[in-house]
């Protein structure tokens, strides 16, 4: 028997031990490691292969910080890295942009954490997701099928989206240490930072990423 392997990235105990009290009996399926932050996250994935990640979105960046885990810009790379891997995104916010913004990014599931019948079916919904499908929680499934918003010209890229979600993760970093992140140029990081000010009108950097969470990108 092919056995899933599920690594789950989480901050809250209480939720990673209803993960393991949900999978403990299932056959076919095995939690081989919990991460808090996405520093532990990644050092962990490195040692220990996995299939499948329980990711949730409100993670800090590394342990002592409350600096969100820039998962926007996280998950190209990841995918970069290992390319089987698929990742499911469990979060309290259902927001259509957001969950657009994680599924452009490399998400292969979301998961909306007050659809209930989603954590019944989590087994079920691993292994189809392991298997190369997609699956979305109830809630996340209604608010893509309403019609999207009037568009108001200014959308941000998927490039701009790792910027801003990178910019929040590490608010001290400049642009070089950003742009080495992403593995781009700091001109080309900097030219994208002039268009988000453009685009989302504001100044500063500091503004942008308030305007980008306000707008649901992250």
């Amino acid at each position: 028997m092919t056995v899933v392997r599920v690594a789950i990235l989480e901050d809250l105990p209480v939720v990673v031990d209803g993960y393991r009290y949900r999978l403990a009996q299932v056959a076919g399926v095995e939690i081989v490691f919990s991460a808090a932050d996405g520093q532990t996250f990644e050092a962990q994935l490195a040692a220990t292969p996995a299939d499948v990640v329980l990711m949730d979105l409100g993670v800090p960046t590394e342990p002592g910080t409350l600096n969100p885990y820039p998962v926007p810009a996280a998950l190209p790379q990841l995918h970069n890295r290992y390319p089987n891997l698929n990742v499911i995104i469990v979060s309290v916010l259902a927001d259509r942009v957001l969950i657009e913004t994680m599924l452009n990014a490399g998400a292969t599931g979301y998961l909306v954490k007050s659809d209930a019948e989603a954590y019944e079916r989590l087994a079920e919904i691993i292994t189809i997701v392991a298997e190369g499908g997609q699956y979305l929680s109830q809630t996340a499934q209604q608010l893509l099928r309403r019609p999207a918003a009037a568009d108001n010209g200014s959308p941000l890229t998927k490039r701009q989206v790792e910027v801003l979600a990178l910019c929040a993760a590490y608010p001290d970093n400049n642009l070089g240490e950003l742009a080495q992140r992403l593995g781009v140029s700091s001109t080309t990081v900097r030219n994208q930072m002039s268009q988000i000010y453009l685009r989302l009108e504001v100044r500063t950097r500091h503004a942008a990423v308030l305007r980008a969470k306000s707008l649901g990108y992250f």
